[in-house]
């Protein structure tokens, strides 16, 4: 065996390998790197959703995506990940092992796609009180941004007939359905509320546009009031990183900012505003 079995084969591991007799100085730098732990983009429009399940102590199983980046912290909000469409056949297990629990199942868009609707045809056909997010982005961002049945394009850009997952929600017996902007948290939470009343499954379509392929359009910016801001630091639990501390207060940081409004939705003193522009 030349290369090893495991780990990334990098410039250094192929030089070792191939010609073990040579030796290299190598300088370590990794000091002066700069800390990047995997998060979700600034903007994205899955942070809101996860900041509100895990304010609610939902247990989450998760799904193949971006959004798997929830469970780490600081949202540390997604229970479980096997495989794709896993999500909702895992929440339906738990459920029924554990009806005490609030089982939610959170998928995108592209892989409810894939291999989300048969186990929602089966919590249907079980009549498990389970909800269901799909959080639909409006495309399969995780692998570079591939259209997919759902966004009315071919993989080639043209044109074709744009897959209403709603009203697939619907046509397979889903009793509640409902479709809800990715940056209203408010709503969210009120929504899933009403599910966790519930004795029958639910099916929310949260809808936010990826921030990779979001139309550039009117430019926003927000701002943080000092005068209002009490240091409470609320926004900052949901991990954007176009937020900071500044001593007492939060500064946006303005290149990093997608104007996307979460932190204002989140500040209970209503600290952060739109600027005009």
């Amino acid at each position: 065996e030349v290369f090893p079995g495991i780990g990334e084969i990098t410039p250094d591991v192929l030089i070792g390998c191939l010609f073990p007799e040579k030796k290299r100085d190598v300088v370590d730098l990794s000091h002066l790197l700069i800390p990047r732990p995997p998060t979700l983009c600034a903007g994205c429009p899955h942070r809101g959703v996860f900041k509100v399940l895990r304010d609610m102590q939902a247990v989450v199983c998760g799904d193949i995506g971006c959004y798997t980046l929830s469970t780490l912290p600081p949202l540390s909000a997604m229970d479980t990940c096997l495989c794709m469409g896993a999500s909702i056949s895992i929440a339906e297990g738990i459920k029924l092992a554990h009806p005490e629990l609030f089982v939610v199942a959170a998928l995108g868009d592209s892989t409810f796609v894939h291999a989300g609707i048969p186990p929602l045809v089966d919590v249907v056909y079980n009549k498990t009180p389970i909800v269901v997010l799909v959080l639909d982005n409006g495309t399969t961002a995780m692998t570079g941004g591939q259209d997919h049945p759902a966004t009315g394009r071919t993989l080639m850009g043209e044109e074709t007939h744009r897959l209403d997952l709603a009203q697939l929600a619907r046509t397979v017996g889903v009793p509640l359905v409902e479709t809800i902007s990715a940056y209203e948290p408010k709503k969210i939470r009120e929504a899933l509320e009403k599910a966790r009343k519930l004795s029958e499954p639910a099916f929310f379509l949260i809808q936010g546009p990826c921030q990779l392929k979001k139309p550039r359009g009117t430019v926003r910016r927000f701002r943080v009031r000092e005068d209002r801001c009490r240091g409470c630091f609320i926004c900052l639990s949901a991990g954007c990183p176009a937020l900071a501390k500044n001593e007492k207060t939060v500064v946006i940081v303005p290149e990093r900012c997608n104007a996307c409004g979460l932190c204002r939705e989140l500040c209970p003193f209503a600290a952060i505003e739109e600027e005009k522009v």
